[in-house]
C-alpha cells in the first residue's frame, strides 16, 4: 500500500464516530441504524429506549448484550466494542441515562 492510500485509509478510518468498521464517512452510513419502535423494543424485552453509547433513539434489536440480567440493545455493533470495554460503574451510568 502506498502512502497515499494509507493516508486516505487513515481518513475513512476517523470518520466513523462509533468505530464500525472504520468504511463510512457517518455514523448513520456505516452502521445504517435500524429504528425500532418503542412497542417492539418492549416485546422484546429491552430495558432501553436509546443507545446507550451513542445516546440515540435509534436501536437495532438485533444488536444486544446481557447486563446484570437486563437485555440492552445497541445502534450497531460498533457501541457494543466500547460498551465492553467499560467499567461496570460506567455500564451503569449508561443504561440509567438511555432508559
Amino acid at each position: 500500500m502506498n502512502k497515499t492510500a494509507t493516508a486516505a485509509s487513515l481518513v475513512l478510518a476517523a470518520a466513523c464516530l462509533c468505530g464500525c468498521n472504520n468504511t463510512a464517512k457517518t455514523h448513520e452510513e456505516e452502521c445504517k441504524v435500524v429504528k425500532a419502535d418503542a412497542a417492539t423494543i418492549k416485546s422484546m424485552g429491552i430495558v432501553n429506549t436509546k443507545c446507550p453509547i451513542m445516546a440515540e433513539d435509534a436501536l437495532d434489536p438485533a444488536v444486544t448484550v446481557n447486563y446484570n440480567g437486563k437485555k440492552v440493545a445497541f445502534c450497531c455493533a460498533g457501541c457494543i466494542n466500547k460498551w465492553n470495554a467499560m467499567t461496570d460503574a460506567q455500564k451503569a451510568e449508561k443504561l440509567a441515562k438511555a432508559m
